[in-house]
């Protein structure tokens, strides 16, 4: 009896996107597809990560979970690989001066808060 090789590295979690949206969950979908037809870069799912993280619209998951359950869900889009998202989140919320975030700055905030109004708009 050959035993099969155990894999390296960290086991992955698998979720799907319908649960890690708690509710409201068709809505959240929909604002994300028109999201990710105009912006799909590194740092554009870096932000949206963050904006549906504090505003509680997914459930707390690192953001590997995120991407594989963005790019399981919308196979039909080209998503920047994993990495790139990775970097742009540590930038993006790594402390600065006075204890902000780059996010809390500039023109990462406008970004952010355009991501806001585009969730919020009915």
């Amino acid at each position: 009896e050959k035993k099969e090789p155990k894999k390296r590295g960290r086991k992955k979690i698998r979720e799907n996107l319908d649960n890690l949206i708690p509710d409201d969950t068709d809505r959240i979908k929909g604002k994300i597809s028109e999201f990710l037809k105009l912006r799909s870069s590194g740092n554009d799912l870096a932000m949206l990560y963050i904006y549906l993280h504090e505003d509680s619209h997914i459930r707390s998951c690192d953001i590997s979970t995120f991407h594989d359950a963005l790019s399981e869900h919308y196979p039909e889009y080209k998503f920047v690989g994993l990495r790139g998202v990775q970097k742009a989140y540590q930038q993006l919320t790594t402390p600065m001066m006075g204890g902000k975030r780059m996010i809390d700055m500039g023109q990462d905030k406008k970004n952010l808060d355009n991501i806001r109004n585009h969730f919020e708009a009915a």
